[in-house]
This record gives C-alpha cells, sequence and structure tokens, in this order.
C-alpha cells in the first residue's frame, strides 16, 4: 500500500515540474517573441555578415569602447563603383538591432544600424546599454569613431578616436 502511495506521489510530482516547466517555456516564449525575437535573428544575420569577420580581439575592444553612440567606419582605398563622392553609398541598407547580447556578455546592444555596406566598407551606429571601459581612450558617453580597413586575413581596426557627430 506505501509503494503505491510512494508512486503515485512521484507522478504527482513529475507531472507538476512538467506542467512548470510548460508555463515557463510559453511565459518565455510569448515574452520575448514577436519583436525581440526578430530583432535578434536580423541582429545575427548581420552580425555574422559584418562584425564576425572583424578579428575577436577588436571586436571585444571595439564593443568595449562603444558606450553611448558611436561610429563604426569601414574606410577602403578602391572604393566600389556605387559609391558617389562623399564616400557615402546611393542605396545604404539600414537596420535597427535591439538587445542583441554579444558573445562576450559584458556588452549589450540595444541599437545597432547600418547605414550604408558595401565589399569592403561598414558605416554604423551602435547603441550600447554599458560598456567595460578597456582601453581608456574613449569616456562612457562619448562618441567614437572607428576607422576599419578589410585586409586579406580580415577586419582590422587602423584607428580608433573622438567622433565628432555632424
Amino acid at each position: 500500500m506505501r509503494t503505491g502511495v510512494k508512486q503515485r506521489s512521484l507522478l504527482a510530482a513529475f507531472a507538476a515540474m512538467f506542467v512548470g516547466a510548460l508555463i515557463v517555456a510559453g511565459i518565455y516564449h510569448w515574452g520575448v517573441s514577436g519583436e525581440d525575437q526578430n530583432d535578434d535573428a536580423a541582429a545575427k544575420a548581420v552580425v555574422t555578415e559584418y562584425i564576425d569577420a572583424i578579428n575577436a580581439d577588436d571586436l571585444s575592444r571595439l564593443l568595449a569602447v562603444s558606450t553611448g553612440t558611436a561610429r563604426l567606419e569601414l574606410e577602403t582605398i578602391d572604393m566600389p563603383g556605387d559609391a558617389n563622392k562623399t564616400g557615402r553609398w546611393t542605396e545604404p541598407h539600414a537596420k535597427i538591432l535591439r538587445s542583441f547580447k554579444n558573445s562576450y556578455g559584458d556588452v549589450k546592444i540595444k541599437e545597432y544600424e547600418v547605414i550604408a555596406r558595401g565589399d569592403r566598407r561598414l558605416v554604423a551606429r551602435v547603441r550600447t546599454q554599458f560598456a567595460r571601459q578597456i582601453t581608456g581612450m574613449v569616456l562612457p558617453g562619448e562618441n567614437a569613431r572607428f576607422d576599419l580597413i578589410r585586409k586579406d586575413e580580415g577586419w582590422r581596426i587602423e584607428s580608433v578616436g573622438r567622433y565628432e557627430a555632424p
């Protein structure tokens, strides 16, 4: 008789855990789905296409000093034919990417806007929720300009300095 009670108690406990797990999964799915999941998917697509091509150390350093609104510029000597005289692309592709948490874990990107892109150049604005100060070159809240050039081995930071917004 006692064995039957134990089995029913165990069965009830497992059923309660299963129902609890379903509730938590449902809350997570409906609480995080929709725009956030779409934004994360878009963020991963753009980050995979462009930012992941940057050297990992450079990316970590880049994101660490990108507190506030920063501009990334990937410069190139031989501009593609679709760029106009000012160096801006005639048909820029812009995407706003919210709440994309990168693999470093200490920087959360609130907004990521690709202003212009081409084979060898990317201009983007990044707004981070918080960032670690590593280089000491950019104070939190300041705008920073990053000039990167695509080498054969990948994107490399050429210079990091203060960027004055127009």
